[in-house]
């Protein structure tokens, strides 16, 4: 096989052999990649005959590899072997995208870099979401404030860069999406709770086993006017869905601009900020809230007291210049998600450059230590 999965010598007569006892000399071997096991995904062998829409076909030495779209992002240059030794006889896949295995030998988990980025116009921004993208190579860049409908979206320019988009917009406001490599499975529109509301400020997604929202939270100011009510009621809504998201232990990344300074040192002078909706003791507290259902802030898991780690700056007064800013976007982790957290940073290269957005990307990494390879088992081996 010249792509995809390929499978040994080795692999393929002892898969001829079983395919003889079974007397079914149009049989396929299937590989399939499913959520579940000890670290995030199992493997799965089976014989079949049928073809399915999204199944491509690789063949070795008479042998047809018959395997999914998206088994096949998981599996990408993967070799199938067969090894004999006092362990018993396995098929094995040595899987170059795998991270981590589990001891029992059907399981793997592969690293993942998320991020969020509010682009403020995904189309006066493309220029720098594209080369940030090719720079950093994120599995899943979570971006707000896209300011377009999903149709006026630039699908053709991230397919390009290799990724791909599901958009939640509307025209010159708002906006959230979800750019990623894999496909995304499990897609949510929108946040429950309230059909009425038509702002496109939610969606989420499951990409290769882990959930990830891009949420663009109301800003709410001024205080005094039905714009704040709307952000707390908004946070409400945030909370029960947040809490209904634990309940299935799905590893889980919040991520988005959540416009609210948590403590004083998430900005540069906290009493510039006192009377605004984003210092608010009721937005603190509602994002409180939120946290102590047990989801945690990535960036200050693993940085808890830095000063100067912002991810805003307004563009009035030389803000950036000055570096006074403040930090607003966050990635809140599932105690699934935390378990797996490797690093988390905020990139400030972008807000840098010439036109750039007045927010900056975030991101964060899971994953666990390199393991070689895992092993898996079949029946009749």
């Amino acid at each position: 096989m010249s792509a995809g999965i390929s499978i040994s010598d080795r692999a393929a007569e002892r898969v001829a052999h079983l395919i003889e006892q079974q007397s079914g000399s149009d049989l396929m071997l299937r590989v399939l990649v499913s959520g579940g096991g000890c670290s995030g995904f199992q493997y799965s062998f089976a014989f079949d005959d049928t073809r399915n829409d999204d199944d491509l076909v690789f063949s070795h030495a008479g042998i047809d590899v018959v395997i999914d779209e998206m088994s096949l992002e998981l599996l990408e240059g993967a070799e199938i072997d067969f090894v004999e030794d006092l362990a018993g006889a396995a098929f094995r896949i040595d899987n170059p995208n795998a991270t981590a295995s589990c001891g029992c030998g059907s399981s793997f988990a592969v690293c993942m870099k998320i991020a969020s980025w509010n682009v403020n116009s995904i189309k006066a921004r493309l220029p720098a979401v594209i080369d940030w993208l090719e720079a950093v190579a994120p599995d899943v860049l979570a971006l707000q404030e896209v300011k377009c409908t999903a149709d006026s979206f630039p699908h053709a320019e991230i397919e390009a860069a290799g990724y791909r988009a599901v958009v939640v917009g509307q025209k010159a406001y708002n906006g959230v999406a979800l750019v990623s490599k894999s496909t995304p499975d499990s897609l949510r529109e929108g946040l429950p709770g309230d059909s009425g509301d038509d702002q496109a400020r939610y969606i989420e997604a499951v990409f290769n086993g882990v959930r990830v929202a891009s949420l663009y939270l109301p800003n709410g100011n001024p205080v005094t006017s039905e714009k704040f009510s709307y952000k707390l009621a908004w946070m409400a809504r945030l909370k029960r869905h947040a809490a209904r998201l634990l309940a299935d232990e799905v590893p889980t990344v919040l991520g988005g601009d959540f416009n609210v300074i948590l403590e004083p040192e998430d900005c540069h002078a906290p009493e510039d900020w006192k009377g605004d909706a984003l210092y608010r003791p009721e937005s603190r507290r509602a994002f409180r809230e939120i946290l102590y259902l047990g989801w945690a802030d990535a960036f200050r898991s693993l940085h808890a007291r830095r000063s100067g780690a912002f991810t805003f700056w307004d563009y009035q007064r030389g803000r950036w210049q000055r570096g006074e800013g403040i930090r607003i976007d966050h990635l809140l982790l599932s105690p699934a998600a935390l378990d797996r957290l490797e690093a988390c940073d905020i990139d400030t290269a972008p807000r840098a450059r010439p036109k750039a957005s007045d927010h900056t990307p975030v991101w964060c990494r899971l994953g666990s230590a390199p393991e070689a390879g895992a092993l898996f088992h079949t029946a009749g081996a």
